[in-house]
């Protein structure tokens, strides 16, 4: 009410701008902080997710941002991996969270996302699905901090973004890296245990 007394010229109007950017802000940190803290409080529920559906899920969660900044988003899963085990609440906000944070990190001027998906290598039990951003890599500083609670880089972050994602990840039994791809991007890679075939299909095969 008091930002619309005042003339737009004037530098009084972008303080209460400010403030307002900020109040936004903390009342973000307030609900990851709450979400953070249920999360680490309760059991997942386990059981066999659909992989496509609970990105699908998280995609359609982040429709404004993905239209706000245009950002052209592949998704590519490997057809012999469809499921994963898991709490289906939990996954889907693990991959909100990340792929908000690569939504956010991608190129400004042609930003573009992968998600795609394969075997884990030497283990068959998990399932690796990689998000690939093209956007400017991390320093060694915000690497080092990228899962601690309140740590950002972002001027309107709230640091708990990809702790809520790592907590996910590990209270499903699974695990999250992030690696720098020179003059490329970054890419996330989350390893998630995948459901165990029934006997008969493992003889079948």
């Amino acid at each position: 009410r008091l930002q619309k007394k005042v003339d737009p010229a004037s530098p009084v109007h972008q303080t209460y701008e400010t403030i307002l950017k900020e109040n936004e802000r903390l009342e973000e940190m307030v609900r990851d902080a709450a979400t953070y803290s249920e999360l680490y409080q309760k059991e997942p529920a386990i059981d066999e997710v659909p992989l496509e559906s609970i990105i699908s899920a998280a995609l359609k969660g982040l429709e404004k941002a993905r239209a706000h900044k245009r950002v052209a988003i592949a998704v590519e899963l490997h057809p012999e991996y469809p499921d994963v085990q898991g709490d289906a609440k939990d996954l889907e906000t693990m991959f909100f969270h990340l792929l908000q944070n690569s939504i956010e990190a991608a190129d400004a001027q042609e930003p573009f996302i992968r998600v795609s998906s394969r075997g884990k290598e030497k283990d068959l039990g998990f399932v690796e699905i990689e998000i690939f951003n093209n956007g400017k890599t991390p320093n060694q500083e915000d690497m080092d901090n990228l899962f601690v609670p309140f740590y950002s880089s972002k001027p309107q972050g709230t640091g708990f973004g990809l702790p809520i994602a790592q907590l996910a990840a590990k209270k499903n039994l699974g695990e999250i890296y992030i690696e720098r791809v020179p003059d490329e991007g970054t890419r996330c890679i989350i390893q998630l245990p995948v459901p165990s075939k029934p006997l008969s299909a493992e003889a079948d095969s």
